[in-house]
């Protein structure tokens, strides 16, 4: 089916364009282009595992970029080889599924592709919210800036919660998060525990969308509701429930406190009339 190809080159196109017309580099970013000029790093080896689709945010290098439009669609012809490869990987996927692990270089809490980039355009296509990766871990050389000073408390997070999806913006906010799952600072999560914060996240995020809050990133917003309602909210309570509640916390964000009626209480803190 060349169908498939067609139209996700049509979406690569527009946000070319798109880019192009904000002033903005329209490829893919390449990992080699960012650490030009900053020297050696470490590398370390993470093993196999699911990594976030939203983090897989470029390729390792150059060449490989070009052959995508910066939302790793593909934008090559649709009689070029590439475009063969990409259809075949599509049918694959949609046949038997894609099971061959992608290899990616993490590097500030983004995934840059070394092999595999036409799989992942594949699965990006096709909104699939993860991925089966190999890892292979930088590590950044200077360590005085904010943004590597929250990179290293997500390293110490991660060690104990492998949960890639969260990215605070504040320091501290890693350590509040294990505090209001009442978790100590140096015991590893349960296993079970880690599944459940993802699947609360991914409801979260789903919910968030709809009313987001100017400045305030899905993690960043993420962590607010839990500290103003129970975790438990999110896995026992409905969809529509939900959004109510990340509805009053937004309002409450853009407006002073006011009065509220109180019918009854849920988790942490009052819930207002209108839930009802």
């Amino acid at each position: 089916m060349k169908e498939a190809y067609e139209k996700a080159k049509k979406i690569g196109g527009t946000a070319a364009r798109r880019a192009l017309a904000q002033g903005r580099y329209p490829f893919l970013t390449d990992l080699d282009h960012v650490l030009a000029g900053r020297g050696n790093r470490q590398e370390v080896r993470i093993g196999t595992m699911e990594i976030p689709m939203c983090m897989v945010t470029g390729t390792k290098n150059q060449s490989r970029g070009e052959s995508f439009a910066c939302n790793f669609m593909p934008i090559l012809d649709s009689g070029s080889e590439f475009a063969v490869k990409w259809q075949a990987l599509y049918d694959a996927q949609m046949e038997e599924g894609i099971r061959e692990p992608v290899l990616v270089y993490e590097y500030l809490h983004r995934f840059y592709v070394a092999e595999g980039n036409k799989r992942v355009s594949v699965l990006k296509y096709l909104d699939q919210p993860r991925i089966q990766a190999q890892v292979i871990r930088l590590y950044p050389k200077d360590c005085s800036s904010e943004e590597v000073k929250l990179y290293m408390e997500f390293l110490e997070f991660f060690q104990k919660a492998p949960i890639y999806e969260l990215q605070f913006s504040s320091p501290g906010d890693y350590r509040k998060l294990a505090e209001l799952l009442g978790q100590k600072k140096s015991d590893p999560w349960d296993a079970q525990l880690v599944k459940d914060v993802l699947s609360a996240y991914y409801i979260f995020e789903k919910a968030y969308a709809q009313k987001p809050m100017r400045g305030k990133s899905t993690s960043d917003a993420f962590l607010m509701y839990l500290s103003l309602y129970s975790f438990r909210t999110l896995l026992d309570q409905s969809d529509l429930f939900v959004r109510k509640l990340v509805e009053i916390m937004a309002k409450e964000f853009r407006e002073k406190p006011k009065p509220k009626s109180v019918l009854g209480i849920v988790g942490k803190r009052p819930i207002m009339t209108r839930l009802r």
